[in-house]
């Protein structure tokens, strides 16, 4: 019952009173005080009653924190945490070693200038972006540019290095350090063919020459001296 309700039935109740009783306006006005006093403390019980009942309720509806769980979840996000550390550690190694084979690589490559008159024509549709696999492990070997010269004069080579490179790293690496010796042992060949004289260029006797040293040989002979 709120309280404009009590107050509007006190009302009546005076009403009532005065109009049969004809009490004086002052013993009116406390019992209106009286009542409305009622009222008050009524509802202000009322109303402390259902706070505690709620807080009850919530106090009842909590539950004790499990330190297990609480732990466990503690636990869980410093292993993330430490995970992403790792990731972006590993991620920033990654790159660093990229830009190490990419300088690496042109550095090497950019001899094969000097060496091949077509390099820049054979090489100018080659792009490393392609062919990752190709580029760090050419770069690994001390005639990148000899290496690339030759994979790329035969593409069939250079897709078969491709697809072992992406099949796997091991095999890609020992097929490209055998095609590095390949061409190491071809180089060495071909200087030392340059190198060894010409069998035409060798010293002989020219046939003249020989027919002259034989006929005074023959000519001093002691028997033909008289």
């Amino acid at each position: 019952m709120s309280e404009d309700m009590d107050v509007s039935q006190i009302a009546d109740v005076v009403g009532e009173a005065k109009a049969e009783k004809m009490l004086p306006a002052s013993h009116v006005e406390a019992i209106v005080k009286r009542e409305k006093a009622a009222v008050a403390e009524k509802l202000n019980r009322d109303f402390e009653a259902r706070m505690q009942q709620q807080q009850a309720q919530s106090m009842g509806g909590m539950q004790e924190p499990n330190l297990a769980d609480l732990e466990a979840k503690i636990m869980a996000r410093l292993q993330e945490q430490q995970q992403a550390q790792q990731e972006q550690v590993m991620q920033q190694q990654r790159q660093q070693a990229a830009e190490q084979v990419a300088a690496q690589y042109y550095l090497k490559v950019g001899k094969g200038k000097e060496k091949f008159p077509d390099f820049d024509e054979i090489m100018g549709d080659f792009k490393p972006e392609e062919f990752p696999g190709v580029t760090f492990l050419a770069a690994e070997q001390d005639n990148t540019d000899e290496i690339m010269h030759e994979l790329m004069k035969n593409p069939a080579k250079l897709i078969q290095m491709h697809t072992a490179a992406t099949t796997s790293e091991t095999v890609a690496r020992k097929l490209m350090k055998d095609l590095a010796d390949s061409i190491r042992e071809n180089n060495k060949a071909l200087e030392t063919h340059k190198s060894a004289p010409s069998p035409l260029n060798r010293h002989s006797p020219s046939p003249g020459a020989g027919a002259t040293t034989t006929e005074r040989s023959f000519k001093g002979a002691s028997w033909l001296k008289g």
